[in-house]
């Protein structure tokens, strides 16, 4: 099928099917599909992200366990100090990934309203896959070639939600789409469950760390070609989407604007802005985590590299366990309003969150401080039915933008974050990270009171068909005709005058 035929908006909404191309699908033998390829779609999605993000974290795990590279550069008499034995050298690894997400942002939201998600996704992958396999010759030449590396990783890795959300947005009917949501996202959980504990195995074991890298650009690589090959931007044009599904697909969508993206009145919506700001403060948690995850575990409660790679991959198998649990639960509760369900996700979220933190800050036990910091990752993942589902109700069309600013939120998180950690960890002891859980107690505090106040579930003017005119017609108060005004016979003749003259 011609690019140019598979980009923009659903072009079919009557809830009927190209005969043509239904009659194609029977001759290939696919018609067992029929009512499910949206399911197909979200699972090649789904494992497309997943792959994504794992390639932005592989070094997470691995710089514990790159003693062989550290050995061949003591080999060379070098007097510098290798920056493997340098905690801002590594910091500023981590920071690459969230410049290279930055940078990716920019061409990103006008590639995808030129050319479609399917043609830009899959552009992204193939960057991805190439930048993983080059990982391990990167090492091999120096830490420059690191940087470099890191950087595009990071900017492949930049059209994570923004994908999602375009995604979800055109094939998720609208009683399915908490559930859509809840389990595209868990892409956050189920990379670190594949790669971590991997990562862990391919370490201890004769093959080595640079197996990883191999292992998942490949992987990169394939599903590339997969999601191009499978997916369409429009249901309708899809050869397996029956004229039942895409009626189902299509059944509830408000109307909705075509057109240019509305960034600036998006960037002035209150309830956006608050939207913004939650989750700013949980990726704050988050990326704390999640980077430093493997670090604190390791060198901080002790624990061996294998025991380290299976606890930090445990609580994200308990993260997707409760996101996979909740969708569903959101879809079908019917006791409180949309924006009732909003809130009590978001807020529930966020205690359990500041309450792990704060247990973990100021426990002596290593056993308690695990079981929090399991409970913090595990739980957090409730907030995909807060915030990330208000942001896809109130902006529709245009969910691409308000994710990919979430994403630019993140990234300066992830710069910030380093140079915290840094600064009041410089020797990772228990002490030292306790000051740091209560400052990050305090910002996601902060950065969620205003959601709780503006947080809602309807769509915004500049999302429906009409904005544009009702914009532009100016409403002018018609003015009395004061010639009609006849004064009382109580004035004199004199008075009248004067007064019908005012008139």
């Amino acid at each position: 099928m011609p690019l140019s035929n598979d980009h923009g908006d659903f072009g079919t909404t009557d809830g009927q099917k190209n005969s043509a191309t239904f009659e194609e699908a029977n001759l290939c033998g696919l018609k067992n599909c029929y009512g499910r390829a949206r399911i197909l779609i979200f699972l090649l999605t789904l494992l497309s992200l997943s792959l994504l993000y794992s390639n932005q974290i592989a070094l997470n795990f691995t710089v514990i366990c790159m003693d062989d590279v550290v050995q061949e550069q003591s080999t060379m008499n070098s007097t510098e100090r290798h920056w493997l034995k340098s905690s801002s050298k590594i910091s500023y690894l981590f920071s690459a990934i969230a410049v290279g997400s930055m940078v990716g942002l920019i061409p990103m939201i006008p590639c995808m309203e030129k050319f479609g998600i399917r043609f830009t996704l899959t552009t992204y992958m193939f960057l991805s896959a190439a930048c993983t396999l080059v990982m391990p010759l990167s090492i091999e030449i120096g830490y420059v070639a690191i940087l470099i590396v890191r950087f595009f990783v990071g900017f492949a890795g930049s059209i994570g939600l923004s994908g999602l959300g375009a995604i979800a947005e055109r094939w998720s009917p609208m009683a399915e789409l908490g559930t859509t949501i809840a389990v595209l996202s868990t892409f956050h959980q189920l990379a670190p469950i594949f790669t971590m504990p991997m990562s862990a195995f391919l370490c201890s074991s004769s093959i080595g760390w640079r197996a990883i890298y191999y292992l998942q650009g490949g992987m990169t690589l394939v599903f590339g070609v997969m999601f191009f090959s499978f997916f369409r931007n429009q249901p309708g044009k899809h050869a397996m989407v029956s004229s039942k599904e895409l009626t189902r697909i299509n059944s509830k969508r408000v109307p909705r604007r075509k057109g240019n993206v509305p960034y600036w009145e998006i960037c002035k919506d209150i309830r956006i802005v608050s939207i913004w700001l939650a989750i700013t403060g949980g990726n704050l948690a988050f990326t704390v985590l999640l980077f430093y995850g493997p670090t604190y575990m390791n060198r901080v409660l002790g624990l061996d590299v294998n025991s380290t790679g299976f606890a930090t991959a445990l609580p994200y198998v308990l993260s997707a366990f409760v996101k996979f649990s909740i969708g569903p639960i959101s879809d079908k509760t019917t006791c409180c309003s949309e924006k009732g369900k909003l809130l009590f996700f978001t807020g529930f979220s966020r205690v359990v969150l500041l309450v792990s933190l704060m247990t973990i800050a100021l426990t002596d036990s290593p056993l308690l401080a695990r079981i929090f910091y399991t409970g913090a990752i595990a739980f957090m993942g409730v907030n995909i039915m807060g915030t990330i589902k208000a942001a896809q109700l109130i902006s529709r069309q245009y969910v691409s933008f308000v994710m990919a600013m979430t994403t630019w939120f993140a990234c300066i998180s992830q710069l910030i974050i380093p140079l915290f950690v840094s600064w009041m960890c410089p020797d990772n002891t228990p002490e030292q990270w306790s000051r740091f859980y209560i400052l990050s107690c305090v910002a996601i505090l902060i950065t969620n009171i205003p959601f709780f106040i503006f947080g809602d579930d309807t769509p915004a003017p500049y999302t429906l068909p009409d904005w544009e005119q009702r914009k532009s017609t100016k409403v002018t108060p018609e003015k009395p005709d004061l010639s009609r005004i006849t004064v009382p016979d109580i004035f004199s003749n004199e008075e009248k005058k004067k007064i019908e003259e005012i008139l």
